[in-house]
């Protein structure tokens, strides 16, 4: 059977799946045509393919903003066969089915999905708190997980219906982060003084949210929260600045009253709006004017980040 796999790989984890799913699908006597990072360049034709393997990480129980633009500029297909698995710290959400959404638009059956369980690399207001024994543990249940979902390939099932329930609370999170959370929450990033200037955040970035002002690195909306600018760092110097969260409340208060008083037969929307408004307009005026309180204040301050080990890419 031939293989085309996409993935998206914010910090390591996807890239790491993508891979062994690769060397098992190999090993069992399948070609991958096809081994596919949506960062490099958009394949001018797809091969032919039995099944097409999508592979994404689960940022606040969706897909990321890029690779749902991938999606909507896959070619258009007839009823070629699709799978989607979802790489995350335990929790799905919406992924699976804005996925299958999306690829159905294309022309695509998407037969099945799955669940690979990775190290959490999400670092927002805590840090991970597992030991390298239950690293190396979660590593290889998850090595066990790509065995059991490549099984289900193999035997090409038809899809299963979805617990609605699961799908109403992973839209709830997912929505408003897809359309207000990813445009505020890279304007809670800082770059400390130890910036050594290397300017590897700016390159990096998937979504080119980061720029690079007189001394140092500058966030704009965009973000879509796959933390690699904080991973990656060699100094690790970028962090969450809590001074942020304290200008976008103070202005999200600001702005929901102020609209809410103009407001009246629309209040509650009004208040909601004003309030994501505010919050946006805070967090933006901190990261243009006030940014020299990098240093202070810190939500990681100097604590371990995460990604895989070398010896864990060889696991």
């Amino acid at each position: 059977m031939k293989i085309a796999i996409h993935y998206f790989s914010g910090c390591g984890n996807t890239a790491w799946v993508a891979v062994h799913a690769q060397k098992q699908l190999k090993a069992t006597g399948h070609e991958v045509v096809l081994l596919q990072n949506i960062e490099q360049a958009f394949p001018e034709q797809m091969p032919t393919s039995d099944v097409d393997l999508f592979i994404s990480p689960t940022y606040f129980f969706d897909i990321p903003a890029n690779l749902i633009a991938y999606f909507k500029r896959l070619p258009m297909v007839a009823g070629r066969k699709a799978v989607f698995w979802s790489v995350n710290g335990g929790v799905s959400g919406f992924s699976y089915t804005h996925a299958r959404n999306l690829l159905k638009d294309r022309g695509y059956e998407v037969i099945a999905g799955g669940c690979v369980e990775m190290p959490d690399t999400f670092l927002f207001l805590k840090e991970s708190q597992l030991t390298p024994e239950q690293r190396r543990g979660r590593l290889e249940k998850a090595l066990s997980q790509i065995s059991d979902n490549l099984k289900i390939i193999d035997v090409l099932p038809k899809q299963k219906r979805e617990n609605i329930f699961k799908v109403i609370i992973g839209a709830i999170v997912a929505f408003p982060y897809l359309l207000w959370g990813r445009h505020v929450l890279g304007l809670s990033f800082v770059a400390r003084s130890q910036c050594v200037h290397c300017k590897k955040c700016v390159q990096d970035c998937p979504v080119h949210a980061i720029a690079f002002g007189k001394d140092r690195p500058i966030w704009r909306t965009g973000c879509v929260g796959c933390f690699r600018c904080i991973n990656n760092c060699p100094v690790a110097a970028i962090d969450f600045s809590k001074y942020a969260f304290i200008f976008g409340f103070i202005g999200a208060i600001i702005c929901a009253v102020f609209l809410g008083i103009l407001a009246p037969l629309l209040k509650i929307f009004a208040i909601i709006f004003g309030f994501l408004l505010g919050w946006f307009v805070g967090a933006f005026v901190f990261q243009k004017w006030f940014v020299h309180f990098a240093d202070k204040s810190l939500c990681l301050s100097d604590r371990k980040r995460v990604l895989l080990t070398d010896e864990e890419k060889d696991l």
